[in-house]
């Protein structure tokens, strides 16, 4: 018997199902910034058209959950600082994800953390409570 098991997060591991082709992913520019982006990080999209990780404190659009994030991205500069807008591929309609693997803002509420989930809820994203680690077996 063999035994297979994913270890997450890894690129579009959060992923459950999602809709076929590339109905449920945009493509996206991600603003300058000083931290690495991870696999499922909660994104809004700014009023300027760049996505940002998701912030409830924010002015510029990205308060509001719109997506997540498929892959890593880095915006920094390597030192700290902000650096480049980058690409980078969200899920923004029609899937769904696993709670546990979701990166939400350190200090999110839990009000704002059921805001942000309605949100994506009404973009057609369910979040769902599974395991997350996927073991497989074979004979």
């Amino acid at each position: 018997m063999v035994t297979k098991t994913e270890q997450l997060p890894h690129d579009e591991g959060f992923i459950i199902s999602e809709a076929p082709g590339t109905l449920s992913r945009e493509q996206v520019t991600v603003i300058a910034g000083t931290a690495v982006l991870h696999p499922g990080t909660v994104m809004g999209e700014r009023a300027d058209g760049k996505w940002a990780q998701l912030d409830p404190a924010a002015t510029e659009g990205n308060e509001a959950a719109k997506g997540i994030l498929c892959a890593q991205v880095d915006p920094t500069d390597g030192a700290g600082a902000a650096g480049s807008d980058v690409l980078g591929v969200v899920v923004e309609r029609l899937a769904e994800v696993r709670d546990a693997d979701l990166i939400w803002p350190d200090s999110i509420s839990t009000a704002n953390q059921d805001t942000a989930e309605a949100e994506l809820l009404a973009r057609d994203i369910k979040i769902r409570a599974v395991a997350t680690r996927v073991t497989t077996q074979s004979t």
